[in-house]
C-alpha cells in the first residue's frame, strides 16, 4: 500500500509482486537510456516510485480480502 498524505489521503493498493516487477522493469528501461548506469550515483539502490506507476491501484480497497 502506498499512501500519499501530502493533502486529504491518497491510497494505491497494489500486490508486493506486481509491484517488484514494475520497479525491476522501469529499472531496466532507465539502465537502457543511460548506458547501463544509474546517472548520478552507480552505487545508489534509490527507486523512485511516482503515482503515475501506482495509478491503477488508485483506492483498490477490494484487494485486502476484508470485506
Amino acid at each position: 500500500m502506498f499512501v500519499d498524505l501530502s493533502g486529504p489521503p491518497r491510497f494505491w493498493i497494489l500486490p508486493e509482486p506486481e509491484v517488484v516487477q514494475g520497479i525491476r522493469d522501469r529499472h531496466r528501461e532507465y539502465l537502457a537510456r543511460n548506458d547501463g548506469r544509474r546517472v548520478q550515483n552507480d552505487a545508489s539502490l534509490h527507486c523512485k516510485i511516482t503515482t503515475i506507476d501506482v495509478a491503477h491501484g488508485a483506492e483498490r480497497w477490494e484487494r485486502l480480502g476484508l470485506a
